[in-house]
C-alpha cells in the first residue's frame, strides 16, 4: 500500500464509501445468484417461474429490495420480477397472499408466510 496524503474531508467519508462499496458488492452477488438459478431452472425444467425465499440476510435484502428488483428487471426485461409475500395453502401449494382478497384469506394457512422474490417468464 502506497502512502498518499488524505485530507480531512476524505478521511470523514472513508467509512461511508467502504460501506457503500460493500453494499453494492453484496447486491451484485445476490443478483448474480438469482440470475444463475433462474436460468438453470429454465434450461433444466418446464417450469416458468423461479421463486427465491428471503431467508438469509432478509433484513439487508428488504432494505435494498428496490435496487435488487431493478437489477433483475434489467436482466429479465420481458419477465415479471416482483417481491411478494407467500404462504402455503391447505392443499400444500404456495399462494401469493400479498394480492389475495380478505374473503379468501382464511383458506390459506398463514401461520408462516414469508417474503419471496419471484421471476416469472410464463
Amino acid at each position: 500500500m502506497s502512502l498518499n496524503p488524505i485530507n480531512r474531508d476524505t478521511m470523514r467519508q472513508l467509512k461511508c464509501l467502504k460501506d457503500q462499496e460493500e453494499r453494492v458488492t453484496k447486491i451484485n452477488k445476490l443478483v448474480a445468484e438469482l440470475y444463475t438459478s433462474a436460468v438453470e431452472l429454465a434450461m433444466c425444467s418446464s417450469q416458468t417461474c423461479y421463486t427465491y425465499e428471503l431467508s438469509d440476510d432478509k433484513d439487508f435484502i428488504l432494505k435494498n429490495i428496490t435496487q435488487i428488483l431493478e437489477c433483475l428487471e434489467e436482466l429479465f426485461p420481458d419477465c415479471v420480477v416482483k417481491h411478494t409475500l407467500m404462504a402455503r395453502g391447505r392443499d400444500r401449494k404456495m399462494y401469493d397472499i400479498a394480492t389475495i382478497d380478505d374473503a379468501n384469506l382464511p383458506l390459506v394457512n398463514t401461520i408462516q408466510p414469508n417474503s419471496y422474490i419471484v421471476i416469472d417468464w410464463s
